[in-house]
C-alpha cells in the first residue's frame, strides 16, 4: 500500500518537473524572438553600390571620390521638406599613420530645387578625433546647374578639390569658375592658389 502511494507521488512530481521544464523552454524561446525584434534599426544600412550623388530630382550623377560608406543613416524631413535627410560616415586613413580617420557627409534638403552636401574631416589622434575641416566646406546644388562641388582623392596623397562659381543674374547664367585644392601638411589642411577657369553653368563639367 505504502509502496503504491510512494510510486504515485513520485510519478506526479516527475510530471510537474517535466511540465515546468517545457513551460520554461517555450518562454525562453519567445523571449529571444521578442528581444531580437526590439533592437531592429531600419535607418542604418550599409552602402555597397557606387558612391554617386544625386540632387532632389535625381537629375545628375557626380562621384565625390569617397569610397563606399561604412555607415549611412537616413532621417525624416520636417513638414516643409527641409533638413538633413542622409548622413554617411567614411572610415579612412587620411594621413597614412595607420589610424582610421573619419569623413562625415550630410545631405541637406531645403524644400525647393536647391540642396547641398556638407563634409566634416577628422583625424584620429589615438582615439580622439580632431576636426580639420576648412570653412564653408560644402557644395551648392541646383535643379539644372551646380554652383559648387567637391571631389576627394587619396592617391598618391589626400587631396580635396573644390570647383565653384558665383551666381549670375539667374541660376543658369554661366559665370567664371574657380578651382582650389586642399592638401595635408603636418596634419592640417592647406590650400593651393586659386585657379580661374572658363565660364560655365554647371561646374561638374570642369572635373
Amino acid at each position: 500500500m505504502n509502496t503504491n502511494r510512494k510510486s504515485i507521488i513520485t510519478f506526479i512530481i516527475c510530471g510537474i518537473i517535466l511540465m515546468c521544464s517545457f513551460v520554461l523552454f517555450v518562454f525562453t524561446n519567445n523571449h529571444k524572438k521578442d528581444t531580437s525584434q526590439e533592437y531592429t534599426t531600419p535607418f542604418i544600412t550599409s552602402i555597397n553600390n557606387k558612391n554617386t550623388l544625386y540632387n532632389q530630382n535625381n537629375y545628375y550623377k557626380f562621384n565625390d571620390g569617397l569610397p563606399n560608406s561604412d555607415t549611412t543613416v537616413t532621417y525624416p524631413l520636417d513638414e516643409y521638406k527641409m533638413g538633413i535627410s542622409e548622413k554617411s560616415i567614411f572610415e579612412i586613413d587620411i594621413n597614412k599613420d595607420t589610424k582610421i580617420d573619419r569623413i562625415t557627409r550630410e545631405f541637406h534638403e531645403t524644400g525647393n530645387a536647391h540642396s547641398y552636401y556638407t563634409y566634416k574631416i577628422e583625424l584620429n589622434n589615438g582615439g580622439r578625433f580632431t576636426d580639420i575641416t576648412p570653412e564653408d566646406f560644402q557644395t551648392i546644388n541646383g535643379d539644372t546647374c551646380d554652383l559648387k562641388l567637391i571631389r576627394f582623392s587619396f592617391v598618391p596623397k589626400f587631396t580635396a578639390t573644390i570647383i565653384y562659381r558665383d551666381l549670375g543674374n539667374t541660376w543658369e547664367e554661366p559665370t567664371e569658375a574657380y578651382k582650389q585644392s586642399f592638401y595635408l601638411s603636418k596634419d592640417k589642411l592647406v590650400t593651393s592658389e586659386k585657379t580661374i577657369l572658363k565660364p560655365v553653368c554647371d561646374v561638374k563639367e570642369l572635373f
